[in-house]
């Protein structure tokens, strides 16, 4: 009977280590840092997968796949390679920018689609927001091209604010900004 309290309390000793190295940082997001330790093409795909089905109907056309330059973070759905230098229809496109420029958050708010305490300013730049989380004092400019328009009118632009705040949700909870 011993040994069986023997194993269960080593057992119980092995749960109880430093898990400080388990599965990702433990710090929130700076900017300079590989963000794709964060916010990982799967992670990506998973939201895109669902915002995808839920506003377009479809599932993705095509694995998503990243691609950084310089301090950009691109995810890229049915876009194909070397898009980012011209206009293109027909994927998913999510970029993702340490932003430096505080001028950006002029006229920020809160909005009810994003987690609690995010402030974000937007959209400008050809529909990026700027935003941040109450757990970080940066600024990230984000970024959504959706592979098809979902209209002009004041419930498109609900459907298109709702759609890009699910995915910039996932992004900031991810990097450790908002929770």
């Amino acid at each position: 009977m011993r040994w069986v309290v023997a194993v269960a309390f080593a057992v119980a000793l092995v749960g109880c280590g430093d898990d400080s190295n388990s599965g990702g940082p433990t710090e929130p997001y700076t900017a300079g840092e590989d963000l794709t330790e964060w916010v990982t093409t799967e992670e990506m795909a998973s939201i895109l997968q669902q915002v995808s089905t839920e506003f377009t109907g479809s599932p993705l056309a095509d694995e998503v796949v990243m691609e950084s330059v310089d301090d950009e973070f691109w995810y890229r759905s049915g876009v194909p390679a070397g898009a980012e230098t011209e206009p293109f229809n027909g994927g998913w496109e999510v970029l993702l920018e340490p932003w430096s420029d505080e001028r950006f958050m002029e006229g920020a708010q809160r909005y009810p689609g994003l987690p609690e305490d995010v402030e974000a300013a937007g959209p400008s730049y050809g529909g990026a927001y700027f935003m941040r989380g109450p757990l970080s004092d940066e600024i990230v400019s984000i970024w959504v091209n959706p592979p098809v328009s979902l209209g002009g009118s004041e419930q498109g632009e609900a459907r298109w604010q709702d759609m890009y705040f699910q995915v910039a949700s996932m992004a900031l909870v991810e990097m450790g900004w908002a929770e």
